[in-house]
């Protein structure tokens, strides 16, 4: 089970460095995206910070993954950003869902190992 978690925490680490300095260097071509999803996308980078922040938490996380350390803190960190990718891949961008939910079984193999961290935020 060990070598899934690794490979998990690799493979996210990985996509998230990647896609996240895409956000800031533009290296990689802009996916063509639905009309809806281009206006919410349009939309983010008009606030100025939004598209910044999303990237930005990518990249730590993306790095903190890769690195191995604070692992359980990354997890918390980018579970928003995946869920907000989950829901403007299937409310705004459905043809590309499979790949925001093989990202998702990533980061939650990730914190299922890691569970044993979690506990303490269920406490009353």
């Amino acid at each position: 089970m060990s070598w899934l978690v690794g490979i998990s925490r690799v493979a996210l680490g990985v996509i998230l460095l990647v896609f996240g300095l895409n956000g800031f260097f533009h290296f990689l071509p802009v996916p063509l995206l639905t009309p809806r999803g281009q206006e919410f996308i349009k939309d983010l980078i008009a606030t100025g910070y939004m598209l910044p922040l999303w990237k930005g938490s990518e990249v730590v996380t993306g790095v903190l993954l890769l690195l191995n350390r604070y692992v359980a803190l990354a997890t918390v960190l980018i579970a928003p950003v995946i869920v907000n990718i989950v829901a403007f891949h299937v409310f705004l961008d459905p043809g590309n869902t499979p790949i925001s939910l093989i990202l998702t079984s990533f980061w939650m193999i990730i914190a299922f190992s890691k569970s044993k961290s979690f506990r303490p935020l269920f406490k009353a």
